[in-house]
């Protein structure tokens, strides 16, 4: 399992290198006070995640630029004999490599945005013969999108629903 992820990020690292050049960063922020964004991935072992997020307002500390915003959250893991489900809401807060000064030959770290999600939600979980089982409590989501075009990046993240790899769409 873990050769199989680690050739899916080699993969997908060697797709973004093809497709990138230039930054898509504005002001030092990728995802920036304003902006929505729709985020749907594949859960390891096996199963779904998806997100919508609304960003905003903004802050700096020093020269570096952080995002702050919303997000509702759902995920399905599927198990031998059940399911596990989880669905919340996390205040999000992102940071965007693209404002600390780097080397010319570092240029794509700039399209790096890393963020973190914490909030609340709901996680059940049903196994087959036994029930459903579940409960409300305090749910952590956080990550890293490499965005490859203006509007669209590959996300890695985990938390909510276990870890994920996925695409983030902005509208």
């Amino acid at each position: 399992m873990k050769k199989g992820i680690l050739t899916l990020v080699l993969t997908l690292a060697c797709i973004i290198g093809v497709f990138a050049g230039e930054t898509y960063a504005k002001d030092g922020m990728l995802i920036a006070p304003g902006d929505k964004a729709l985020t749907v991935g594949l859960n390891f072992p096996l199963g779904i995640n998806a997100g919508y997020e609304m960003a905003f307002g903004k802050f700096n500390i020093s020269d570096f630029r952080f995002t702050y915003g919303a997000k509702g959250l759902g995920s399905v893991v599927f198990l031998s004999g059940g399911m596990a489900y989880t669905v919340g809401a996390v205040g999000t807060l992102h940071f965007s490599w693209s404002c600390i000064d780097l080397p010319e030959n570092l240029w794509w770290i700039q399209n790096i945005d890393t963020f973190f999600g914490l909030g609340i939600g709901y996680t059940g979980v049903t196994v087959e013969g036994l029930g459903n089982y579940g409960g409300i409590g305090i749910i952590t989501h956080g990550g890293s999108s490499y965005f490859f075009k203006e509007n669209l990046a590959v996300t890695l993240a985990g938390g909510l629903g276990g870890s994920y790899i996925g695409v983030l769409l902005k509208m």
